[in-house]
């Protein structure tokens, strides 16, 4: 843990120059790293293209440390320095805080949807609703520094401690009641917990930072082997890609370094300085197409849904006698990647261009074609813009055909009289997140 206190320079001594960044792809094409360098006040979130090209930076925090990706695609990032956990949209909108007075270095989305955030010295979890209500709780561990969460397939959750006479990982249920040690210097010769993640076999893996080697554990939190021990200088947090594959940043090193899923060493992934967390986040799928079913496309295009720019869509309809059915309906489609996805959701940003009693539904269209009767939302809309987010039900992967299409209709009506003037709907963006 690169966190700047007396005890851990005891620890690192020389090592401890600054502090520490995390990195986390948020689309297939570009990756973000959070940075947090000292002195406070510095930290921000960096963007790059796959290729490593500098794509900008965004926010001003103190600190910024761990980070996790929610339901769409917005990003949490907890600043320890600041004390806070913050919201930024993927394209580096500030959303404002998420939650303030914790002392935030770990946040992981849990099985509920509730954000679990790990306060570094306190020796507590405390829980939020995605709306960032403070819940209260979830866990009084009594470590005395919390490193990495994790989470397990039946939604077990885990967390370490790497200080000197700790050197442990416990478990707790998905309602925080402890489990017990899973592992510890006795049971696993841990010496430095500090990252932890899952592989699909549901092996633990466990970087130690000040040894760097990366060891493996099975179900039981019992010894497998090292996975890993080369390519390392001050091992961090850990993730685990889709394949298998790994991802492990070196916090004095400045590099972020792969493996495969075996643990054979691929090299250099990025190099960025303190490196600090990694996170593989949402594939973001812009339209690729739209129909307007019923309605006049007055302007715009599909370019203009792809992004938030008030450069729009615009669908009219003329004198109505009836709303009985929809007067506007505009099926919207993308392709995603990924076909059997474990989340799926899509993000209309819309408005009505004339005053009057409006509502738009959004109905997310399964793989076969059909409109589904419970993946479906309704609000009024007026003459502000406003944003409104659909999330998949059931099986994620019942919305994606087996080319990766995707498709979402809205339907747009008045709810006044039912002859109404002519009118006018403005779409400016349209959004699907797609998690693996």
């Amino acid at each position: 843990m690169s966190i700047n206190s007396s005890s851990q320079n005891a620890l690192k001594v020389a090592l401890v120059t600054g502090f520490s960044l995390a990195l986390a792809m948020a689309s297939l094409a570009d990756y973000y790293v959070s940075s947090g360098p000292l002195p406070i006040g510095s930290g921000q979130v960096f963007r790059f293209a796959d290729d490593g090209t500098p794509k900008g930076a965004f926010g001003t925090m103190g600190q910024a440390v761990g980070m996790a990706w929610l339901e769409d695609d917005v990003l949490l990032v907890c600043d320890y320095g600041y004390g806070q956990a913050r919201l930024f949209h993927a394209d580096g909108t500030d959303l404002g805080l998420f939650a303030s007075g914790v002392d935030c270095i770990s946040p992981l989305v849990d099985s509920y949807g509730d954000i679990l955030i790990a306060e570094y010295v306190t020796g507590t979890i405390r829980r939020f609703s995605s709306a960032g209500t403070d819940l209260g709780v979830f866990a009084t561990t009594g470590l005395s520094r919390h490193d990495q969460l994790a989470m397990d397939a039946d939604g077990n959750i885990y967390v370490s401690s790497l200080f000197p006479g700790e050197q442990t990982i416990y478990r707790y249920d998905r309602d925080g009641n402890f489990l017990g040690v899973f592992a510890d210097f006795n049971s696993a010769g841990l010496l430095s917990p500090t990252g932890l993640a899952f592989q699909s076999d549901g092996s633990m893996l466990v970087s130690n930072t000040i040894y760097d080697t990366v060891d493996k554990l099975d179900s039981a939190g019992n010894l497998v082997g090292q996975f890993a021990a080369t390519g390392m200088f001050e091992a961090e947090w850990l993730t685990v890609l889709p394949d298998d594959s790994v991802l492990l940043p070196s916090w004095s090193g400045g590099w972020v370094e792969k493996y495969a899923s075996d643990g054979t060493d691929l090299g250099v992934f990025v190099n960025v300085p303190h490196c600090y967390h990694i996170l593989a986040g949402p594939e973001i799928v812009a339209p690729t197409g739209f129909t307007a079913i019923r309605g006049r496309v007055a302007s715009g295009s599909t370019d203009s849904l792809s992004e938030a720019d008030n450069d729009v869509l615009q669908v009219c309809r003329f004198f109505v006698i009836n709303s009985f059915e929809p007067p506007v309906q505009i099926d919207v489609t993308g392709t995603t990647t990924l076909t059997s996805p474990g989340a799926l959701s899509v993000a209309v940003t819309s408005q009505m261009a004339n005053s009057g009693a409006f509502q738009q539904q959004l109905i997310m269209v399964d793989k076969n074609g059909v409109q589904s009767p419970t993946a479906r939302r309704t609000d009024a809309l007026g003459l502000t813009m406003v944003r409104a987010q659909l999330a998949a039900t059931g099986d994620p992967a019942d919305f994606v055909r087996p080319d990766g299409l995707v498709k979402l209709r809205i339907n747009v009506k008045p709810t006044g009289p039912t002859a109404t003037l002519s009118w006018c709907y403005n779409v400016d963006r349209v959004a699907w997140t797609v998690r693996p």
